[in-house]
């Protein structure tokens, strides 16, 4: 995995890496060594254009958080504006902001919003430039992707060193596991990576379905089996307190005219995703409802005063994953062509050395913030048992959603503190020398 020595540039043993990993929920920064990150924030961004003098701004909303970028020329199309941070945090409304991510499909889509969340991780951490940068990308990213990670931090943040690892290798490597099978479940992705010795076998498989297409397929629910839909909390003005379970609210809603349609979507998937960590469930075995409705139901309420209990609904959004041809269909009503979890496993299996198989299933990692939905590493296991093979796999995950967030950066963390790791680096100097050759032979 070194460098041709012609590429390498010591940096000593002290290199003070610093991590990025920016995934389609949050961004993790810290450094290198240490064992979470400094900054955990979401990889949302608002992003509010400049108002003409004639377009209204309500007066009673909350001030913007402080600006992290201005919008640049022709690079996302969009009008010019600045980028706000700090939405995970937002208790009320920002008038005339509308939502963004720079990752899109388990690909980067919007440069601009990319460059921006770099921006805001360097406001709030360090503002020198003089530590090299780990960068974490998705094992599937291209090679033009990694170009022009590469010509973000060398030409516009002026880094002196740069390692891009996949993030499934830094997730195996979190665990002490060169070669392991991972299962990463994202918000916006499912993937199944085996990784052999550090690196990434032939056999990956991705699908664009995760823990966001939970959150509307429980948004959808909510309105054709109760009739109801959320209201985030800063639209209400009045309530009604103590309604019974499954009453509609009675609610006055204050005038909300100046709010985008993609900030009130992102406010209420925040709601959803407080019902998903709290009351949803993987069932353990095959999904069976008459194995289930015995089992006893959890009550919620949200914000707006709408509470109901949840029996056999709490498992099936879980089920989304396990089963996406039974709960999703297309516009024309046909049964989707995502595969399940299982099937997932099954092809990447189906790809690798028959000699490796056995040898990757006893170091099976699952990662992702979806996968802490509980139940889910024993569903993983009897899927794995009962459909692809007989003996049960070892499966390996961390105790805390928290952590399953941030295990890749973790994996980088990791490396990036070994003296030695160095000699994987990209220098300024080469790449100004070389060019892109640099990223192609070391990132491959």
């Amino acid at each position: 995995m070194t460098l041709p020595s012609s590429f390498a540039e010591p940096f000593g043993d002290d290199i003070g890496c610093r991590v990025l990993d920016i995934g389609s929920s949050s961004i993790r920064f810290g450094y290198a060594g240490e064992d979470c990150p400094r900054v955990i924030t979401p990889s949302y961004l608002g992003y509010q254009a400049e108002l003409s003098e004639n377009e209204p701004v309500n007066s009673a909303a909350v001030t913007p958080n402080e600006s992290i970028a201005n919008g640049s020329a022709n690079k996302s199309q969009k009008p010019s504006g600045s980028y706000i941070s700090g939405l995970g945090e937002t208790i009320n409304w920002l008038p005339n902001v509308d939502v963004v991510n720079p990752i899109s499909e388990g690909k980067i889509s919007d440069w601009e919003a990319y460059e921006a969340c770099w921006e805001l991780v360097l406001g709030e951490g360090d503002h020198s430039n003089s530590s090299p940068f780990i960068i974490t990308s998705y094992p599937w990213a291209s090679k033009k992707e990694r170009e022009m990670i590469a010509e973000l931090c060398f030409e516009k943040f002026q880094i002196p060193a740069l390692y891009i690892g996949n993030q499934a290798t830094f997730t195996g490597f979190s665990f002490g596991k060169p070669s392991c099978l991972v299962l990463d479940v994202g918000a916006g992705t499912t993937s199944v990576t085996p990784i052999y010795d550090g690196r990434v076998l032939d056999g990956l498989q991705y699908q664009t379905l995760g823990g966001e297409d939970i959150t509307k397929y429980i948004l959808q629910s909510l309105k054709t089996k109760f009739e109801y839909d959320p209201v985030p909390h800063y639209l209400i003005q009045t309530k009604q307190p103590g309604l019974p379970a499954g009453q509609i609210p009675n609610l006055t809603i204050r005038p909300h005219d100046v709010l985008k349609d993609s900030f009130t979507s992102f406010m209420k998937n925040r709601l959803i995703q407080d019902f998903k960590e709290t009351t949803c469930q993987v069932c353990e075995t095959a999904y069976n409802e008459e194995f289930l409705k015995p089992r006893p139901s959890k009550s919620y309420e949200f914000p707006d005063g709408f509470n109901s209990s949840f029996s056999l609904e709490r498992y099936e959004y879980g089920e989304l994953l396990f089963n996406p041809q039974k709960f999703i269909k297309d516009a024309q009503g046909n049964p989707s062509t995502y595969l399940p979890i299982s099937g997932l496993i099954q092809k990447t299996l189906e790809a690798i050395p028959p000699e490796l198989r056995a040898i990757l299933c006893s170091s099976f990692v699952i990662t992702g913030g979806t996968t802490g939905m509980q139940g889910f590493n024993d569903r993983i296991a009897f899927d794995i048992t009962n459909q692809l093979y007989q003996s049960r796999p070892k499966v390996t995950a961390p105790s805390s959603t928290a952590e399953r967030c941030y295990s890749s950066w973790l994996g980088a963390s990791i490396m990036g503190s070994l003296g030695t790791f160095q000699q994987l680096m990209v220098s300024s100097r080469t790449y100004k020398d070389v060019g892109s050759k640099a990223i192609h032979e070391q990132f491959n």
